[in-house]
């Protein structure tokens, strides 16, 4: 009996020790700084929307990511100003990689390990964003998967993966895209982890002789971590607007939730280009500088 009663309190004490650990296991993480979370997520809107941009407008200043001779113009609308003069409007250094007409085609956009600042944004930029077109770019249902090597976009750095996807036309005839990222990190506390699904629709494309007046809208969601563990999502809920060469999102608002609980909203504005925004907590209001 007394055998028996030794081998029991063993047990015993095992299984308490085997239930307290997995106590410390299941502890909650620590609480979302919903505030921090929201700069994250605002951080990777306005990267991915300006990713979309830099890819677009290289893609349109070069015949052989358009499956064309060298010695065709640039695409209408782009005219030979940008195809001749491409640094002013990007500081990328563009090295094609690939054959002409051979698919896929591999394309790098080098910023340099020091950076530089684009001419229009004053956007600091700094490593490379590889790309690789599996048909022309805007041909039907072309894409572009796009990987990262210690790229920094302003104060932020991002890599993972995504992809571009040409998807037709809107029914006011304007092209759009699904953007599609995932394994994607912004480097930063708040948001550690990242992946989103969005359709942009690049607006006044008819109006082929100005690009200036251009914008993109954008829709869709995301979701992801912090460095803590939390979990969060991201529901654009009304469209977000990108104006050409703005390195800001100008209007639109997302709200971004965890477990189904609305956690706040952010406006960004009423199509002001410029840094602003409206962040909403529960039932605060105050204005912020992304």
């Amino acid at each position: 009996m007394r055998l028996f009663s030794i081998k029991a309190m063993v047990m015993l004490g095992m299984i308490g020790l085997t239930f307290t650990a997995c106590k410390k296991e299941e502890q909650k993480p620590e609480s979302l700084n919903v505030e921090e979370s929201m700069h994250g997520v605002a951080k990777n809107d306005v990267i991915t929307a300006d990713l979309f941009e830099q890819i677009n407008l290289i893609s349109h200043s070069f015949p052989e990511i358009r499956g064309e001779s060298v010695s065709a113009k640039s695409t209408e609308g782009f005219g030979d100003d940008l195809l001749d003069h491409l640094d002013d409007y990007s500081c990328a250094k563009v090295k094609i990689e690939s054959a002409p007409f051979k698919w896929p085609l591999k394309v790098v956009l080098d910023y340099g390990a020091g950076g530089c600042e684009d001419p229009k944004t004053q956007k600091l930029r700094k490593g490379k964003i590889i790309l690789s077109y599996d048909k022309a770019w805007l041909s039907t249902g072309c894409s572009v998967s796009i990987t990262f090597e210690d790229y920094w976009c302003g104060d932020t750095k991002f890599d993972g993966f995504c992809k571009i996807s040409s998807t037709g036309l809107t029914k006011e005839g304007y092209l759009k895209f699904s953007l599609e990222c995932e394994g994607t990190k912004i480097h930063c506390e708040c948001v550690e982890k990242w992946a989103c699904k969005k359709e942009i629709v690049w607006c006044n494309s008819k109006t082929a002789l100005n690009i200036f007046d251009d914008y993109y809208s954008i829709t869709g969601w995301g979701q992801g971590s912090d460095s803590k563990g939390n979990f969060f999502s991201e529901k654009i809920t009304k469209a977000l607007k990108k104006k050409a060469f703005c390195a800001w999102i100008c209007e639109g608002t997302v709200e971004l939730k965890t477990n189904s609980v609305s956690l706040c909203t952010m406006d960004y504005g009423n199509g002001d280009c410029d840094k602003k925004a409206t962040l909403t907590i529960n039932g605060n209001t105050k204005q912020i500088d992304l």
